[in-house]
C-alpha cells in the first residue's frame, strides 16, 4: 500500500521514471498480492501514457487485465488511448463492453447520471468502430454487439448488425438452409 501511494505521488509530480522504478520493484516482489500488482500495472500504464509511450502503456494495461478481468482503470486506459489515436478496432469493442459492465456494477445511485454520460460516450465509440471497420466480423461478434446495442436502443446500428448477421447466415456454404425469421427470433 505504501509503495502504491509513493508511486501515485511520483506520477502526480510528473516523475515518471521514479514511478516506473518503484513499480518494477513491486512487480518483481514475489510476496506482493495480485491486487497490488494489478494497481502497479495500471500505474505503469498511466506513466507510459503520460510519457507518450502509448503502445507500452496499452501493454501495461493489458497486464493488469490479465491479473484481474475487472480492472476498470485498465480498460478505460486502453479505450482512451485508442480513441485519442484514432486506432479503435473491433478488439476495442470487447474492452468497451467490459468497461460498461463494470461501470453498471459499481455505480452508486447518486452517480447514475455521470455513469449514463460515460456509457453513452462508449456506446457511441462502438457505433463508430463498427461503421469504420474494414475487418470481417464473425457471426458471434455480430450477435454480441447487436445485443449490447439493443440494450442501449441504438436502433440504426442494431438494424445494420442484423443485416450483417443475416448476410453471414446466407453466405455460409455447405450448411443447411436457414429460416432467417426463426434465427433472428431466437436471438431476441
Amino acid at each position: 500500500k505504501k509503495g502504491i501511494k509513493a508511486i501515485k505521488k511520483y506520477i502526480k509530480e510528473e516523475e515518471y521514471n521514479k514511478a516506473l522504478k518503484a513499480i518494477k520493484k513491486i512487480l518483481k516482489a514475489e510476496d506482493e498480492e495480485d491486487e497490488t500488482k494489478e494497481k502497479a500495472w495500471v500505474l505503469a500504464g498511466i506513466s507510459y501514457e503520460r510519457m507518450g509511450e502509448n503502445e507500452t502503456a496499452k501493454t501495461a494495461y493489458k497486464k493488469a487485465i490479465e491479473i484481474n478481468k475487472d480492472a476498470i482503470e485498465a480498460y478505460k486506459g486502453i479505450i482512451d488511448i485508442e480513441e485519442k489515436e484514432g486506432t479503435q478496432k473491433i478488439e476495442t469493442i470487447e474492452h468497451i463492453i467490459n468497461y460498461i459492465r463494470l461501470i453498471k456494477e459499481r455505480v452508486k445511485k447518486e452517480e447514475e447520471h455521470l455513469a449514463k454520460k460515460e456509457i453513452d460516450k462508449r456506446i457511441e465509440n462502438i457505433v463508430v468502430i463498427i461503421k469504420n471497420t474494414k475487418e470481417d466480423l464473425n457471426i458471434d461478434d455480430i450477435k454480441t454487439y447487436r445485443h449490447v446495442l439493443e440494450e442501449y436502443k441504438v436502433e440504426e446500428m442494431v438494424m445494420c448488425l442484423t443485416k450483417m448477421y443475416l448476410k453471414k447466415l446466407l453466405n455460409r456454404e455447405g450448411e443447411k438452409q436457414y429460416n432467417i425469421v426463426e434465427e433472428v427470433e431466437k436471438e431476441k
